[in-house]
């Protein structure tokens, strides 16, 4: 497939899971349930899937194939203290180390 459009699944798919996470808000909000932490708790999850649906968007673009970005975000790492991918990515630091790994391995630099 495609890099490009591999991209632009992964981006569609962003804007879809934005508009749901509005969604529920004007529920929330509809039915009265406006409370603070619930919509706090929600955009915490909602910036978490969206850190995750990045790098695994960033891994199949670099690996250009959804089984070998799957291997990748699976297997642990040497430069990653022998974690995963994807475990490290749960935070925003960890997101942006998985990220600044993969373009490297793309671009052919020394990690």
């Amino acid at each position: 497939m495609c890099r490009s459009k591999t991209l632009y699944r992964c981006f569609v798919c962003l804007d879809l899971l934005a508009r749901r996470f509005e969604q529920h808000l004007d529920v929330a909000e509809g039915a009265g349930i406006a409370c603070r932490n619930a919509v706090e708790e929600q955009g915490k999850v909602a910036e978490k899937t969206e850190r995750l649906a990045r790098v695994v968007a960033t891994a199949q673009y670099v690996w250009d194939s959804v089984d070998d970005a799957r291997e990748f975000l699976n297997a642990p790492h040497p430069m990653l203290e022998g974690r995963t991918p994807l475990d490290v990515a749960f935070t925003k630091l960890g997101a942006r180390r998985v990220e600044e790994l993969l373009w490297k391995l793309f671009y052919g630099l020394p990690a």
